[in-house]
């Protein structure tokens, strides 16, 4: 179910079957996504159908196979009727019933003459609109949304076979069903699609990215770099900070928004990023890690979200957590997580816990400047959290925009060798004490949550290709 979650939560658009699926998305899996209605043509073969000249129904599984209709013989075993399932194969498991190929011109011929046609499929409405427009007898299933697209017909409970029966004898008594409304062609999609994208800015303010490196002049190129060329908002100044590592002049190459500081000594990311905040000189900073990324959408809408309101100094988008592997072909991706930072935060909640991840913070430079930006901190980032949100609110705006990568050999620049968690949680509880008591109970839980975790813990991935365990 997470997994499902995660998948209905990452695009622009979600593709839905019915109305009817879209709010099972929204209830169940919080989905914020737009939504375009839009179902698949279904190929029946050439056939029209004669009427009710047979004693027969016909349990429609095309595309599944014959095992999955065995509660569907069950549920109509009872009556006078002959049985027929059509399927994609499969084991004929009912000498009750008839069983057929799709692709046997039988099966079209006992379509034609039934008294009746079940659709077995449970949230799938596409073949009950393909059988409505022949205008056969159908039952569809309650789940599918067949009922926005199809009228006459009869809806069937899927989880009871009493519901199924009292669904085919209702279709039987009901007659011919007929298409509501025809099928919409792909530019829906498309539509939604662009309609979805923020709207491009004719001018904007000046955005500053820090991007911190150290000997890893391909992955600045490959990650990061590409990503920021790549973003919609053009005005950009983009300060590349080398940490005393292999030079990185020639990445100013790639574009003159580029400026590059190739620093002689080694002093850590935070210190590099800092560094770079000072050469800083648009209205909004944006830190980004040299493996990280932002999609093409991430300033745009995040700068947009600010220019729009008064009074915020932050604002946030969502962070996917990519996973990579190095293989014979190189880094390969083999999971992904899009459940930890997707929420919006506060003040209180960021003083024990955070849920926006680093690179997805984008800032007004002044209010961070004013702070002094990052502190010598393990936890630096979710530090510099807790002051922004005791200076101003952020701005969640529910997309994801940035993906964090976390690798299962060497380490990322936000890793350091060793990472004493616990320590570094109550170096920050003691900088920021508080008698607040939601705080002092969910920072209890938090260190001890914390403090259980295995060495080199990271957050797992939901979806995944094979396991996943990080070692330095």
């Amino acid at each position: 179910v997470v997994a499902a979650r995660d998948f209905a939560r990452l695009g622009d658009v979600l593709i839905v079957r019915s109305f009817s699926e879209y709010e099972r998305y929204r209830f169940d899996f919080g989905t914020r996504n737009e939504f375009v209605r839009w179902i698949p043509r279904r190929e029946l073969g050439n056939w029209e159908y004669r009427g009710p000249l047979a004693r027969r129904i016909v349990i429609w599984a095309a595309g599944r196979r014959a095992e999955t209709t065995a509660l569907f013989v069950a549920a109509l075993h009872p009556l006078h009727a002959e049985l027929v399932v059509v399927s994609s194969g499969g084991e004929a498991f009912s000498e009750r019933a008839i069983y057929l190929h799709e692709d046997d011109p039988a099966a079209r011929e006992a379509v034609s003459t039934a008294s009746c046609v079940i659709d077995a499929a449970i949230s799938d409405p596409s073949w009950s609109h393909a059988l409505a427009a022949r205008g056969v007898p159908l039952a569809y299933s309650t789940l599918s949304g067949a009922h926005e697209w199809v009228d006459g017909g009869r809806a069937y409970a899927p989880w009871s076979s009493h519901g199924i029966l009292d669904g085919a004898c209702a279709a039987i008594a009901e007659g011919s069903s007929r298409v509501r409304e025809p099928l919409p062609d792909t530019e829906v999609i498309w539509a939604a699609l662009a309609a979805a994208r923020p709207k491009p800015l004719r001018e904007g303010p000046l955005v500053s990215i820090v991007v911190a490196t150290y000997n890893r002049p391909e992955e600045l190129r490959r990650n990061s770099l590409r990503s920021l060329l790549a973003q919609q908002y053009r005005n950009l100044e983009i300060i590349v900070v080398n940490d005393g590592g292999e030079k990185v002049a020639d990445v100013a190459k790639l574009d003159p928004r580029i400026r590059v500081f190739d620093r002689e000594e080694n002093v850590g990311p935070l210190e590099t990023g800092n560094f770079g905040a000072r050469q800083a000189t648009g209205k909004y900073l944006q830190f980004l890690a040299d493996d990280d990324a932002l999609y093409p959408d991430h300033v745009a809408r995040l700068v947009e979200a600010l220019e729009r309101t008064t009074g915020y100094g932050v604002a946030h988008g969502d962070t996917l957590i990519r996973y990579e592997r190095l293989k014979d072909e190189g880094w390969t991706t083999i999971g992904f997580n899009a459940t930890v930072f997707t929420q919006a935060t506060d003040l209180e909640e960021a003083m024990a816990s955070s849920t926006v991840a680093g690179q997805g913070l984008f800032m007004r430079l002044e209010l961070v400047r004013r702070l002094e930006f990052f502190r010598d901190l393990l936890l630096a980032d979710q530090e510099l959290q807790i002051r922004l949100l005791k200076e101003t609110d952020f701005l969640h705006v529910p997309r994801y925009t940035n993906e964090w990568l976390i690798r299962d050999r060497g380490h990322n620049i936000s890793r350091r060798a060793t990472k004493d968690v616990p320590a570094g949680l109550r170096a920050m509880f003691d900088l920021h004490p508080s008698e607040n008591s939601f705080v002092v109970q969910t920072r209890a839980g938090t260190y001890a949550n914390i403090s259980s975790r295995a060495e080199n813990f990271t957050f797992p991935p939901i979806v995944a290709s094979e396991e996943f365990t990080f070692a330095t």
